[in-house]
């Protein structure tokens, strides 16, 4: 999944092109001098240039995409952007757990998840919520984070936590958004269901339109240097909106967001225009969410015949409109065409589509 430290690396670097620069010349050129100077870190924040956009254009880190053997299996493990944070490439979602299956189903998936190496797991402070989940869901279930919570006990560190906020938990105007005051709140919550004392990755679910984003940074920047956020991330923003967060950040010096979360496969490939290459160009590490289209990739779903029995589909999920795209199941005879002949290609090489569908997003080099 998409994604040493960042300073130091280009230190390393500054460091390099100043000592290759010395023999060429008896005199330190300005250039030079510039180059000393960030190699000894002596830098200050007040004459650091506001010309450049935050990350522009250090190098990226090397994408290891080795395999590292671990209870008997091989898990490939990524840096999550720029970050020495490793992630699997396959981060377990936990949206509907509670909902579609049981709480104590949902305990053993994850626990069985970390048992293989997934050491990646997604959740969000809404989820579980019982004014959005499906009507056939558990009228006594727990919010999903609670959930997570039971089933790290015991197992915390072996993991990258991310959660999110922003989503509305309430119907009274400040019960939503990313204001200092909704997220500082949410926090809170969220750490007490997880039952940990901090939160590796901490995203904003999505855009607030109401609260401007130096609000939102500076609230995250404060959990930052609390211990109760590591990484900062930012989930269904465009691309222009990431590039606005980023500048931010750099302008009033508060943690960088590291990490981009997005709606991308192969049937819903917007990303690739602008959000994919600015994570790229940023050094981002880009989540996928909804690889298998809402199940669609899998084949499962056919054209004329009826959603099996269970489905998302067959449930009313997510259904989505060409504005504002779902993570649910599009089934338009496109995508249900499209996955017919990945069923096809899948079982020739004697696999099976959704495993086509993830490699898929998977080879893409800005995820």
């Amino acid at each position: 999944m998409p994604p040493a430290s960042t300073t130091t690396r280009r230190s390393a670097t500054s460091s390099r092109t100043a000592t290759r620069s010395t023999p060429r010349a008896t005199s330190t050129c300005r250039r030079c001098r510039a180059s000393a100077t960030t190699s000894t870190g002596t830098s200050s924040r007040k004459t650091r240039s506001r010309s450049k956009l935050p990350h522009s254009p250090a190098p990226s880190p090397p994408r290891w995409r080795g395999g590292v053997r671990w209870r008997s299996q091989v898990v490939k493990y990524r840096p999550l952007g720029r970050t020495g944070l490793q992630v699997s490439t396959l981060c377990l979602g936990t949206a509907f757990f509670g909902s579609y299956c049981s709480g104590e189903e949902s305990v053993r998936i994850i626990r069985r998840a970390i048992e293989l190496g997934v050491n990646f797991i997604d959740t969000a402070n809404t989820y579980g919520d019982k004014r959005f989940s499906i009507p056939s869901a558990p009228k006594d279930r727990l919010y999903v984070e609670e959930i997570v919570g039971q089933a790290l006990e015991g197992r915390r560190h072996d993991v990258v936590l991310a959660t999110k906020v922003c989503e509305p938990v309430g119907d009274a105007p400040n019960r939503r958004g990313l204001s200092r005051k909704f997220i500082l709140e949410q926090v809170e919550i969220s750490l007490r269901r997880l039952r940990t004392d901090f939160i590796d990755l901490y995203y904003a679910h999505h855009v607030d339109p109401l609260t401007p984003i130096e609000e939102t940074l500076r609230a995250m920047d404060d959990l930052v240097h609390q211990g109760k956020v590591r990484y900062v991330g930012l989930s269904n923003f465009a691309a222009w909106q990431m590039t606005e967060a980023l500048w931010a950040a750099d302008r009033r010096d508060l943690a960088q967001p590291q990490a981009i979360q997005i709606l991308y496969n192969m049937l819903y490939r917007q990303p690739e225009e602008e959000q994919l290459p600015a994570a790229a160009r940023f050094g981002l590490g880009a989540m996928v969410y909804s690889p298998l289209a809402g199940g669609v990739l899998t084949g499962k779903y056919r054209s004329g015949a009826a959603p099996p029995e269970g489905s998302r589909a067959a449930l009313g999920f997510g259904r989505g409109t060409p504005a504002r795209p779902s993570s649910g199941p599009q089934l338009i005879e496109s995508n249900l065409a499209a996955a017919a002949r990945l069923v096809e290609i899948a079982q020739a090489r004697g696999q099976t589509a959704a495993q086509l569908a993830l490699a898929w997003v998977l080879a893409n080099p800005a995820v």
